[in-house]
């Protein structure tokens, strides 16, 4: 590639990156576009402002631009089962034209269960992208958790066997059991749980050979 000048300009680009995965909650996700909202109204008229939602996957909800229609309402489909920083960190980048200054604000409660950041770091520097962290807190004081899933070795094909799932939950409480096989649903049921470990059997039946 050969060498070009880009010419900067006094314009800021601002992308917030907001998490919506599983770990940080409904509550945590409508404080942070709270916050968007309000950072927007406040900037200055020539500077861009963009959001972007992120789970396992990032998606663009609002473009970079000087007006920012925001109404707080989340529209993009993000898969909320994992955190992926960097594919947050690189769509956002992405949207930030080279002739302008960029800055991603990054709100997220910082655990990264997919994906490294060793790749989008240099690049963000050379761009001279800043990126501000917004930490979501949030508190546990009703976790569920599953401890431990037991399955039979082997199973002839037809037969019923169950699923043992052991789970863990700081209050009692109702939730919802989903069991998925290969991302499809084969058994799902509303529960109780007790303040301490609940053990919940599942019958199965096999339908089709695997592994």
């Amino acid at each position: 590639a050969e060498p070009r000048s880009v010419r900067r300009s006094d314009t800021l680009t601002v992308v917030c990156a907001v998490e919506s995965s599983y770990s940080v909650g409904d509550g945590a996700i409508e404080r942070a576009m709270d916050f968007v909202a309000q950072a927007a109204a406040g900037k200055p008229d020539k500077d861009n402002a963009g959001v972007i939602f992120f789970g396992r996957n990032a998606a663009v909800e609002l473009p970079p631009r000087q007006s920012f229609p925001f109404e707080k309402n989340k529209n993009v489909q993000i898969t909320p089962d994992a955190t992926d920083l960097e594919r947050a960190l690189t769509l956002s980048a992405a949207m930030i034209p080279e002739e302008t200054r960029g800055r991603i604000v990054l709100i997220s409660d910082g655990t990264q269960t997919t994906g490294s950041l060793d790749g989008v770091i240099d690049p963000l520097a050379s761009r001279g992208i800043a990126v501000d962290v917004l930490p979501i807190e949030y508190q546990y004081d009703r976790e569920m958790w599953i401890e431990r899933l037991d399955l039979p070795r082997f199973v002839k094909l037809g037969e019923n066997y169950k699923a043992s799932v052991l789970i863990s939950s700081l209050v009692a409480d109702k939730a919802k059991l989903v069991l998925r096989e290969n991302r499809d649903v084969i058994a799902e049921q509303e529960i109780t749980l007790d303040a301490g470990k609940t053990r919940i059997d599942i019958p199965i039946k096999v339908g089709e050979p695997g592994y």
